[in-house]
C-alpha cells in the first residue's frame, strides 16, 4: 500500500534531522559545561581553545561528550544514506547501523552523570543506562504512532485499518515492556538518591522526582485508555473515522507529557542529588 509505504519513508527521512539535532545539542552541552566549570561566559570558553580542550580531555563529562560526537557524526552520515536508500525497514544494513549507533549514544549518557560518581557505579550506571535506553524506545515511538494513525485516518480502508491495529498492538506490547523497565529502574535509582521523607519533599531533587511520578501516572492512564478503548475500535473500518482523530489527540497528549518527563529527567541530572542536599521542610505537619 503506497500510503503506508509513504508513512514508513517519512519516518526514515526524519532520522538525519534527529541526528543533526543530537550533534548540535551535544556540542552546546559540551560548551555550556566547560563554561560553567571554568566560570567563563560561553563566548570566552569558545575562544579559549586550551581550556575547552582541557575540559574535553580531563573530565568524565568532556570525554563522554567527545564519544557521543564521535558516534554522532557517523550516525548522521548513515542516517542520510538510509534516508536516501528508499528502504523503510530496520533489516536494511544502514537501518541496523543507525540503531546500533543511536543505542551506543543513548546508553553512554548516564556514564557521565550522578550514578557514575559513586562506588556503586558498577551496578547503578547499567540501571541508569537501561532507564535512558527504554525511555528512548518508548518516547521515540510515539511520533511514528501519531503519524501512522493520522495518515490512515485521512483515507481509511479495511486493509489499512487492520495493518494499523496490528502495528499499534505490537508497539503497545513494546511500550508496556519498556515502561516496566523504566519504572523498575527509576524506583531503584530514586531510592538510592532519595533516602528520607525530608529528602523527598524538602529538596528540589526530591520534588522533581515527585513531579516525574505524577506525570508518569498520567502517561500510564493515557496508555491504558489507548490500549483498552482506542486500539479495539481501530480494528474495524466502521469506527475508523470517529476514533482515529480521537486517538491522535490522546497520543499527542501522551507525547507532550513524555517530553515534560524528559525535561524533568534532564533537570534531575543537573542538580545536586537529595542524598547530598540539606532538606527544608516546608509543610506544616510531619508525615
Amino acid at each position: 500500500d503506497q500510503l503506508l509505504r509513504n508513512w514508513q519513508l517519512k519516518i526514515v527521512r526524519s532520522f538525519p534531522l534527529a541526528a543533526a539535532l543530537l550533534l548540535v545539542a551535544t556540542i552546546m552541552g559540551l560548551l555550556a559545561n566547560a563554561a560553567i566549570t571554568a566560570d567563563l561566559t560561553l563566548g570566552k570558553i569558545i575562544a579559549s581553545h586550551e581550556m575547552l580542550g582541557a575540559f574535553a580531555i580531563d573530565t568524565r563529562t568532556g570525554r563522554f561528550a567527545i564519544f557521543r560526537l564521535a558516534a554522532g557524526f557517523p550516525l548522521l552520515l548513515v542516517a542520510v544514506i538510509f534516508a536516501n536508500s528508499g528502504a523503510a525497514t530496520a533489516k536494511h544494513p544502514a537501518g541496523a547501523l543507525v540503531f546500533l549507533l543511536a543505542t551506543a549514544i543513548a546508553v553512554s549518557v548516564p556514564m557521565s552523570g550522578h550514578t557514575a560518581g559513586y562506588e556503586e557505579a558498577l551496578w547503578l550506571t547499567p540501571l541508569h543506562s537501561a532507564h535512558v535506553f527504554f525511555l528512548c524506545v518508548w518516547l521515540g515511538g510515539l511520533p511514528g504512532w501519531i503519524g501512522l494513525v493520522r495518515a490512515v485516518g485521512q483515507s481509511p480502508a479495511t486493509e489499512r485499518c487492520s495493518y494499523t491495529a496490528r502495528t499499534l498492538r505490537r508497539f503497545s506490547h513494546l511500550a508496556m515492556f519498556s515502561m516496566l523497565i523504566i519504572v523498575s529502574t527509576g524506583v531503584v535509582l530514586a531510592f538510592w538518591f532519595v533516602d528520607t521523607q525530608g529528602a523527598l519533599l524538602g529538596t528540589p531533587y526530591g520534588l522533581l522526582v515527585c513531579a516525574k511520578l505524577v506525570l508518569l501516572a498520567a502517561v500510564l492512564a493515557i496508555a491504558n485508555h489507548a490500549r483498552l478503548r482506542l486500539l479495539p475500535a481501530m480494528e474495524t473500518l466502521a469506527n475508523a473515522r470517529d476514533f482515529y482523530p480521537l486517538a491522535v489527540r490522546w497520543i499527542k497528549l501522551e507525547l507532550v507529557l513524555a517530553a515534560i518527563i524528559l525535561g524533568v529527567g534532564s533537570a534531575l541530572s543537573q542538580i545536586t542529588p537529595a542524598l547530598h542536599a540539606q532538606p527544608y521542610w516546608w509543610l506544616p505537619l510531619r508525615l
